[in-house]
């Protein structure tokens, strides 16, 4: 019987030491048992095996190709990693095809009437697109009938033009939005944006300038603005930073003077223009520099395809490339030097690629800055944190509201007085709401 009670009493204390979830020691009477490694004991293992120091040091000299990702929890199972990846993935795939479906949409809208085409006429139509553009590379028989070939299609070039404009649209949404993202982990910001740094202001300045020079004939000169707006936003970003650099001791740049520094300078623009239209130009000149810069010059003929796909190269490409470096970016300046990793390089060369972008895409849509604010916050609300996915995922999200704000303007253009409605103007209306619903259900930091 004491042996009974005993044996109860040990199977109690055990029950209760599980429930209460302390750790006791191993029992030494029971063979085979023992305590299986934590997770840090796991990682300690993992760090001293040879061949992992110089290993952290090469990948800390490829700044390229440095992967830290603040999103990822190295404690936590594989197991529960890879089904929040499949997660992150299966809502990739979900973005994609709403993406897909509304540039279809978009694609079937009539551009004459407010209706829309079949789906089998427009999917016919993109056939025939596609079918003879390859008769044209190759220089196939079929294509010299391309005009019996178009006429046997209706509402053939009703879906070319919007495939077009659908096309140039979802690039700049998306490089907008991936402008963002690269803008709030340089400055470790939630709310930094284009204008905080004078970006917008220095296309603004060469909207003014080149009104003063061309008049009237500006308005439709896409090369000359995409050239004034390139310079005048690249000065005011090299000023931005070189007055920051001057402020401190060791010749580095602080993240909060850049901020405050482009902000006055912001103001300090957008006083010294205001002051001289009121006072030098007439009414008709003052409405032309207020048009250009709320609804963009748009790509108007080759040209401006050209310079679109220069800045894709040369301001996205390098943003890809450094994809996984640019989660470094987001730790202090401490964390950096610890890790051997000069970020003050990486934050330059980030700004510059994010301010080719941002000029790009507001020269061709107009005042779209909201954009990228409203889009980095929604895509760490879906996606995490990680800057790598976020990139990816902001190309995808951007496009799909800019699509979105493209198709409502489609929309409003059939009525007089709702006419005069830019894209912009739709982006603000939406954010509001849209930022207001992701601060009250997401309840925590940005980051």
């Amino acid at each position: 019987m004491r042996t009974g009670l005993n044996r109860k009493n040990n199977y109690s204390d055990s029950g209760r030491s599980v429930a209460s979830g302390s750790r006791s020691a191993p029992d030494a009477s029971r063979p085979g048992h023992r305590r299986r490694p934590g997770w840090r004991q796991i990682k300690r293992k993992l760090r001293e095996l040879p061949g992992m120091t110089v290993l952290r040091k090469i990948m800390g000299k490829l700044k390229f190709d440095t992967d830290v990702s603040p999103g990822v929890d190295l404690t936590i199972p594989g197991s529960l990693y890879s089904v929040e990846r499949n997660r992150t993935r299966k809502r990739f795939l979900l973005a994609l095809l709403i993406l897909f479906l509304m540039v279809f949409i978009y694609l079937s809208f009539r551009t004459t009437v407010i209706a829309f085409l079949p789906p089998w006429t427009t999917a016919a139509n993109l056939f025939t697109w596609i079918r003879l553009n390859v008769g044209e590379l190759f220089h196939l028989s079929y294509y010299n009938d391309r005009r019996s070939i178009i006429a046997a299609h209706p509402c053939y070039l009703e879906t070319t033009t919007r495939l077009t404009g659908a096309l140039s649209i979802v690039a700049m949404g998306a490089a907008m939005s991936v402008a963002g993202v690269v803008f709030q982990s340089v400055f470790r910001n939630p709310i930094a944006v284009p204008t905080m740094l004078g970006v917008s202001s220095g296309i603004n300045i060469g909207n003014f300038i080149l009104v003063l020079q061309y008049n009237v004939t500006a308005a439709s000169m896409t090369q000359e603005r995409f050239i004034y707006g390139y310079i005048g936003s690249l000065l005011i970003l090299f000023l931005v930073m070189g007055v920051s650099r001057l402020t401190t001791r060791d010749g580095s740049w602080a993240i909060i003077d850049v901020l405050l520094i482009g902000t006055t300078l912001t103001r300090l623009i957008t006083q010294i223009i205001s002051s001289i239209q009121t006072t030098f130009l007439d009414d008709f000149t003052i409405q032309l520099i207020s048009e250009m810069n709320m609804y963009g010059a748009g790509l108007g003929n080759a040209r401006g395809w050209i310079f679109l796909a220069l800045a894709l190269v040369f301001g996205l490409g390098p943003i890809l490339l450094m994809r996984n470096s640019l989660n470094v970016v987001t730790f202090s300046e401490e964390e950096s030097r610890v890790m051997g990793l000069n970020t003050n390089v990486m934050r330059v060369l980030a700004l510059v690629f994010s301010t080719i972008l941002i000029t790009a895409a507001q020269i061709y849509c107009g005042e779209v800055g909201m954009l990228a604010l409203l889009v980095p916050h929604t895509c760490r609300y879906l996606f995490g944190s990680n800057t790598r996915d976020l990139i990816f995922s902001s190309m995808i999200v951007g496009g799909i509201m800019m699509i979105i704000c493209r198709f409502i303007v489609a929309l409003t253009m059939f009525n007089q007085y709702l006419s005069m409605i830019s894209v912009g103007m739709i982006i603000n209306v939406i954010s509001i709401p849209l930022m207001m619903f992701i601060l009250l259900t997401q309840k925590r930091g940005w980051e």
